[in-house]
């Protein structure tokens, strides 16, 4: 037989109270708990120990952050969402073509890929404090951009620097930035006097204006093939396209073969 006072009494614990609140101390990882400070209770009364419930894999609430709390039957305080202020890093995932996302805040994640050309996906972090030029997006992983042409093909003698039958090998660079360049190839002087050389420079295009300050070269020698090869970090302005170019100082027509160019972001704007 049932009491009836115990039928109709009120609960004994007050059931569905949600509070906003404020985080005192903040959580050090994703099993730890946080301390908070509900004005509407007490402004200076401490719930320790609150557990708490993530918004992504990689954010942790930070002291004053807003947060949403509840109780529950044993008047357990349990954060239930919680709001950053300001916000916390995130990740963006998109196309190269599209930028980086906009009002980006210290430690976004970017992973841009690029729709055509190479196919490549680069991940950059934002430093929010770097000061040393206006690159701050920073180059954190993903493959370089790579290209390379087989044909054998030559620069006549004595020619500045130009393009080959085949143009390139070339690099759509799609940020302004500093980038870490490479380039090679095969070279073949045939039988050029002493003293001779040729080689290849990084120059815009299809403009042909110089870019980079080195050159991959080869000294006239016997005939035969020789591998010239070089590397340079090299700030682009603005986004256009990369090419090898070519040139011969020596008496002889010279030979370029497997030429290949490499591109790797190291900060981008």
């Amino acid at each position: 037989m049932s009491d009836l006072y115990q039928d109709i009494a009120p609960h004994p614990v007050a059931l569905g109270q949600i509070y906003k609140a404020v985080i005192s101390s903040p959580p050090t990882a994703f099993d730890d708990a946080m301390d908070i400070l509900i004005p509407d209770v007490h402004p200076d009364l401490v719930f320790s120990n609150v557990r708490w419930q993530a918004r992504d894999n990689q954010s942790l609430p930070s002291v004053g952050d807003d947060v949403l709390v509840i109780f529950d039957n044993n008047n357990e305080p349990w954060v239930v969402t919680w709001w950053p202020t300001p916000r916390n890093p995130k990740v963006t995932i998109g196309l190269t073509t599209d930028g980086p996302p906009a009002s980006p805040v210290d430690g976004d994640i970017w992973i841009p890929k690029s729709p055509t050309g190479s196919g490549n996906a680069w991940q950059f972090v934002y430093d929010a404090s770097w000061a040393g030029d206006p690159y701050k997006w920073k180059f954190i992983g993903g493959a370089e951009a790579y290209q390379q042409i087989t044909a054998n093909e030559d620069r006549p003698a004595s020619s500045g620097i130009g393009d080959l039958t085949t143009m390139g090998p070339s690099i759509a660079i799609p940020r302004a930035g500093l980038y870490f360049v490479r380039w090679g190839s095969l070279v073949n002087t045939h039988n050029s006097q002493q003293g001779g050389y040729a080689g290849m420079v990084i120059s815009s295009h299809p403009g042909g204006a110089r870019m980079s300050v080195y050159e991959a070269d080869m000294a006239a020698t016997a005939a035969g093939f020789a591998s010239a090869m070089t590397q340079e970090q090299i700030t682009v302005a603005s986004p256009q396209t990369i090419k090898m170019q070519y040139f011969a100082s020596t008496n002889q027509a010279v030979t370029f073969q497997y030429r290949w160019l490499s591109v790797v972001p190291l900060r981008v704007i």
